[in-house]
């Protein structure tokens, strides 16, 4: 694979990932995963109040899940909820939740 455009199934995160050795502070990664339109993982949808993270209880603490595509998103959790946008509006809500 060369180092050109992204393949049809190779997202720009992927391809920033590929070529910096998936090192993911690398500054190809964060400026691609800043750049990219995200798609956040909801808990289920209702009338009461802004949408809300579905928030999974891990080892390392309590972790959101984002996906570069909404296919991936699927794959991973089935049809649901999800809020897209760009990566850059979810890492300042990320900053203002601390």
């Amino acid at each position: 694979m060369s180092d050109g455009e992204p393949t049809e199934t190779e997202t720009p995160l992927d391809r920033a990932m590929r070529l910096a050795g998936g090192e993911a502070t690398d500054g190809r990664v964060v400026d691609a995963l800043l750049s990219s339109e995200l798609h956040l993982w909801l808990e289920a949808a209702g009338e009461d109040g802004p949408p809300r993270a579905r928030v999974l209880a891990l080892e390392a603490g309590p972790t959101a899940l984002a996906f570069d595509t909404e296919e991936r998103l699927i794959a991973f959790a089935g049809p649901g909820d999800y809020l897209a946008l760009p990566g850059r509006a979810l890492a300042a809500m990320c900053a203002e939740r601390g």
